[in-house]
């Protein structure tokens, strides 16, 4: 019987994640059609690409000019100096430009680059500041220019989405390094991260680049570069950000100031609220929960749309070159299409339950546990290959106070686990599943000595065998009824054969009781839900 015994075990194979993405696809073919312009789309979670497909003559290696895309790959180079220790966000930007005087001597680098400086709500689109365009000069001299524009409000009280002090950051961090910021970004990002496509300075504008706006890049690298986010700074195996700096880029750095000027004040139509996104360093808070950010993004004037999903484990890049009020009508149904096909992981205190008898109640060092709920795990069963379980398996972590623990199976619905004997003296423990570095919401649950549930048992020769889970660690203290009689215990140990956390137990079947008869396994007022005997 053995393992069989244990859950009828389980010979479903790994397959990848997939999801329905049949609207998120319904919904970019019409841009396509109606707008006339090729798309790309990838989809990741995980570090593992869920969704990819153009539309048009295009690939996802096809660099397009990402304009206000740009931000959140600027923000990130400078990060990379304050990880050195170079400078620090609340350095003033007339610590190493002088030139700034007055009110602007007070701006600091992350009033700058969360657009609360003061600046007006310029732009090179806009083409108000001449040099933002200007190949010719320097970044320097650039911020000297700027420099000398008025300030339309005191540093920190207004939020006017602009390019101008993101510019005058460039040049900081140009003073900070000794070195020009298109080399800082092909140092910090781009080579770490092997971005092929991508350049901080088009041809001809090295000396001047546009920090704020003025990157190309494609599909496949901007997805490089979100991976790097969402794994918390880590690339392949390599940091490039502390994880430090990539929280602190997704935090509210407005202050609270009042929103003057923001881009998706155009869209209240489509999206109402829109226009009261808050802002971090380089990057839109698209969505919070509880003053935590949860979707980030960064959308360009000419539609390159990148986000992450935090509480989705998910990356996203739609590649397209258009006017950003063109796509929006496609882009938010896109984003709600994208939510609705990947659930957010969901386990609740009622889907925690003994594995062998599927019952609630507390849990027990060396116990069995099935978790339910959605998303925890693929879409279809894995189970271990041995009965050495592992602590990772298919992407899922069972946590226990935060610590992982072995893993019996794991599927979408449904995961099994192993509480391990190092809980014993606890009193509580938090479980959560984590999938693809996903978490699901936590429950605490009480921790007793024993627990016990059965699997299932046989009768063989006037002796009931058992198998179960969760009897106290020694084995001792264990008592059957069978038919309501007691039954004198001849042997509780470990299972021979099978996994960590399956008892045995032998009794023998007492007169008046026969196979039939219900077994119920007790230690002191914990009793397991009766079973039957299998013949």
């Amino acid at each position: 019987m053995r393992l069989i015994v244990c859950l009828a075990l389980l010979a479903a194979s790994l397959r990848p994640q997939s999801y329905d993405f049949a609207e998120a696809d319904r919904i970019l073919a019409t841009a396509q059609q109606q707008l006339d312009v090729p798309i790309s789309i990838t989809l990741t979670q995980g570090g593992r690409t869920v969704f990819q497909k153009t539309y048009g003559n295009t690939t996802v290696n096809q660099p397009y000019a990402i304009a206000s895309a740009s931000k959140w790959l600027s923000a990130a180079v400078v990060m990379s100096v304050v990880d050195e220790g170079r400078l620090s966000l609340d350095d003033k930007i007339s610590q190493y430009l002088p030139y700034f005087t007055g009110a602007k001597a007070n701006i600091t680098i992350r009033k700058a680059f969360s657009h609360t400086a003061g600046f007006p709500a310029e732009s090179a689109l806009s083409g108000e500041t001449p040099c933002l365009n200007d190949r010719t000069t320097t970044l320097d001299a650039c911020a000297r220019a700027i420099a000398q524009i008025p300030l339309t409000s005191a540093p920190g009280t207004q939020f006017a989405y602009g390019s101008l002090s993101i510019q005058v950051t460039g040049r900081v961090l140009e003073v900070a390094t000794g070195r020009p910021f298109a080399q800082l970004f092909r140092e910090r990002l781009a080579n770490p991260l092997g971005l092929t496509s991508t350049l901080a300075a088009l041809p001809g504008r090295d000396a001047n680049p546009l920090v704020a706006g003025g990157y190309a890049s494609s599909n496949a690298d901007y997805t490089r570069f979100l991976t790097m986010i969402l794994n918390r700074g880590v690339f392949e195996g390599r940091r490039v950000l502390s994880a430090a700096s990539v929280i602190e880029m997704q935090k509210d750095q407005t202050g609270g100031a009042t929103i003057f000027y923001s881009p998706y004040q155009f869209f209240e139509s489509l999206r109402p609220g829109v226009g009261q996104t808050r802002y971090g360093i380089g990057e839109w808070l698209e969505r919070t929960e509880a003053g935590s950010a949860r979707e980030v993004g960064s959308q360009g004037a000419f539609a390159f749309s990148p986000w992450v999903d935090l509480d989705r484990n998910l990356t996203g890049v739609v590649a397209l070159q258009d006017r950003l009020q063109n796509f929006e009508a496609y882009y938010f149904p896109l984003r709600e299409a994208i939510r609705r096909a990947v659930p957010v992981a969901n386990l609740t205190s009622r889907g925690v339950v003994n594995a062998a008898s599927f019952a609630m109640g507390p849990l027990a060092p060396g116990e069995l546990i099935t978790l339910f709920g959605s998303n925890l795990g693929p879409p279809s069963l894995v189970q271990a290959p041995s009965i050495s379980l592992p602590l990772e398996l298919a992407g899922t972590k069972v946590l226990l106070d935060g610590v992982a623990v072995p893993i019996l199976y794991t599927s979408a619905g449904q995961v099994t686990a192993l509480v391990p004997r190092q809980t014993l003296g606890k009193t509580s423990l938090q479980v959560e599943v984590e999938y693809l570095s996903q978490k699901s919401g936590s429950v605490v649950l009480p921790v007793e000595d024993a627990a016990p549930g059965i699997f299932a048992g046989i009768a063989d020769r006037g002796v009931a065998v058992l198998w179960g889970t969760g009897a106290p660690l020694d084995h001792r203290g264990l008592q059957v009824t069978i038919g309501g009689r007691p039954a004198p215990v001849l042997y509780a140990g470990p299972a021979p054969g099978m996994v960590e956390g399956v008892f045995q137990l032998n009794a023998s079947i007492p007169p008046g009781s026969d196979a039939t008869s219900e077994v119920v396994v007790r230690y002191g007022n914990i009793a397991s839900p009766p079973v039957r005997l299998l013949n």
